[in-house]
């Protein structure tokens, strides 16, 4: 299980999804200089450091919507 730690930058706004996906919520986060869009089971707000699980991790964590990356854990505000 692949795991980093980035920034969210805000909420990912779907005005359409698949089956199992539309009722999720996603939000974009800053890992280094990459962007991810990960699925947020836990309502992380902009600015806070989050831990994400990203690949075949990600998808055993939750496996009734398909995503690549997941968090796991929101560590408190980036300062």
């Amino acid at each position: 299980m692949d795991m980093m730690i980035g920034t969210v930058l805000g909420p990912v706004k779907l005005d359409r999804a698949v089956a199992g996906a539309e009722e999720k919520r996603f939000v974009q986060v800053r890992c280094g200089g990459a962007l991810i869009t990960a699925l947020d089971p836990l309502g992380a707000q902009p600015g806070q450091l989050v831990l994400l699980t990203v690949g075949e991790g990600a998808g055993r964590l939750c496996p009734e919507v398909p995503a690549d990356a997941v968090i796991l854990g929101i560590t408190g505000k980036n300062s």
